[in-house]
């Protein structure tokens, strides 16, 4: 059977198509389909094909459970307590960063006989 007629017993886009699932570039969105094209079970069809590495199962977008799906939600887990330290970090400095600002205007004003802003932020007497 030649890839066209592959491709055109289940329903897809031509022999293109078929020779991208052949060198592994992309894969078949109905395996059923291409099992009955090729008049075999679902299951003897499956039987042959070669789990894809992590990588190629991601550009491929298969949706893999198990060990690979559990590999990225480390991933996942680990950049996002990574990005959990760096927000802490910068509201840490952000706070000392305003504390700075606030000293400083103090200091500014106390040099310049200014009155100085209370507790809350009103003006007293120096």
């Amino acid at each position: 059977m030649s890839q066209h007629e592959l491709a055109e017993l289940a329903k897809v886009n031509g022999g293109q198509t078929v020779s991208r699932w052949e060198r592994g570039l992309n894969a078949p969105q109905d395996y059923q389909a291409v099992a009955d094209a090729l008049r075999m079970p679902l299951s003897e069809l499956m039987s042959d094909l070669e789990i894809p590495s992590p990588k190629l199962a991601r550009r491929l977008n298969l949706g893999l459970e198990g060990p690979y799906e559990s590999d990225r939600l480390a991933r996942i887990e680990s950049r996002l307590e990574h990005v959990a330290e760096l927000v802490e970090s910068i509201a840490a400095w952000a706070q000392q960063l305003g504390d700075f600002r606030t000293s400083q205007a103090l200091d500014e004003a106390e040099r310049q006989g200014e009155r100085k802003p209370d507790e809350e932020g009103r003006r007293g007497p120096t």
